[in-house]
């Protein structure tokens, strides 16, 4: 893709796609064999309804059981896949850097952890009960059909372990390597799509970018849900906010869009489950963002690996907990200071109410 050849994501696994037929065979049958079994019980309405009702439960439950066993199927290869596709990336990326050539054009997608939880409905599954489609998983990760509309682009990718979520391809690092390939990947990418959150990892990723320079190729993704995520994992849309306005990034007030880093901002809607909306989104916010040269990429890099050499791993890890407050400037390890907001605690982000005001002390 690209310039890349990659493996095929959507692969249907032979076990599932069996499991899948016999499950439709069994819900044709359903519609038949009860008042058939009805028929032939006998003479009593009682029996018939005895027939009936255990014929018609014993499909149910056999094409229930099918669907999930299918289901369980193609989860597993999922995950060979997603692992296999990973590796492939980290290949084509890494070892081309490391070499001194120029990676394939790739995009790179930041989001919290959390955000996995944010699931939608499948597009792939038919509302036919005759059909093997229709047993398919009935939801699917957010980030697994946004991950299919950008593949219209190029690759995306993000660190993180795989798993069986077809999204963005998981590029696994240890804990001292993280930050060195998070700017790795960040320098040479097409493009760096990013769930905004105020937990320490995608703030610090955030104002790395800003420090480098890079704001202009992010582009800002707030999926429709956005803001019931939050407040269930306990994240705060009220500091989300302040922190971005404080780096001078003016995010849209609405959920369901997408807007770049630039002054004045892009913003457009972004509606995963319409194909040809989303794509002609995607475009226009891809195209009004900045690009780089391969040279300037090169150099940047080069700066950068130079700046984290001297600084060290530990004490990169210990910026995470030297972050500003996300309304003022002061140092702190929690999220807020307790001057912007006195109920704020350092290690229990629920505990923490919206914020009222904002310090200008």
């Amino acid at each position: 893709m690209n310039g890349m050849t990659v493996l095929p994501k959507k692969r249907l696994s032979s076990a599932a796609l069996f499991c899948w037929i016999l499950a439709a065979v069994f819900a044709f049958a359903g519609y038949l064999l009860p008042s058939f079994a009805e028929t032939i019980a006998g003479e009593t309405t009682i029996g018939g309804t005895i027939a009936y009702l255990v014929t018609g439960t014993l499909l149910w439950l056999l094409t229930a059981y099918l669907a999930v066993a299918g289901r369980r199927a193609q989860k597993n290869l999922n995950v060979d896949v997603m692992r296999e596709r990973s590796e492939q990336a980290r290949l084509a990326i890494f070892t081309t850097v490391t070499s001194g050539g120029q990676p394939p054009p790739f995009f790179l997608y930041l989001r919290p952890f959390y955000s996995d939880e944010l699931l939608v409905e499948n597009p792939r599954v038919s509302s036919l009960p005759f059909l093997p489609s229709h047993y398919y998983a009935p939801a699917v990760s957010w980030e697994t059909v946004f991950a299919d509309r950008v593949g219209a682009f190029g690759l995306l990718v993000s660190l993180g372990d795989p798993s069986d979520v077809l999204g963005a391809d998981r590029i696994e690092t240890p804990d001292e390597r993280w930050i060195r390939d998070f700017a790795l990947l960040a320098t040479f990418a097409e493009r760096i799509f990013i769930w905004p959150s105020v937990r320490p990892g995608t703030r610090w990723e955030i104002q790395w970018l800003i420090a480098q320079n890079l704001l202009g190729k992010c582009i800002f993704i707030m999926p429709l849900g956005y803001d019931q995520i939050l407040d269930r994992i306990g994240d705060n849309w009220d500091y989300v906010r302040g922190f971005l306005l404080s780096l001078g990034v003016a995010p849209p007030t609405m959920a369901g869009i997408m807007f770049t880093g630039l002054t004045p901002v892009v913003a457009r809607r972004l509606r995963v489950g319409r194909r040809r909306k989303t794509t002609r989104s995607l475009r226009d916010v891809i195209s009004s963002t900045l690009s780089e040269s391969r040279a300037m990429q090169r150099a940047r890099w080069e700066s950068a690996e130079r700046e984290l050499q001297l600084v060290g791993t530990t004490q990169l890890v210990e910026l995470d907990f030297l972050l500003p407050c996300v309304l003022c400037d002061r140092t702190l390890t929690g999220i807020v200071c307790r001057e912007c907001d006195p109920g704020a605690t350092d290690d229990d982000l629920t505990d923490i109410r919206p914020v009222t005001k904002r310090h200008t002390g």
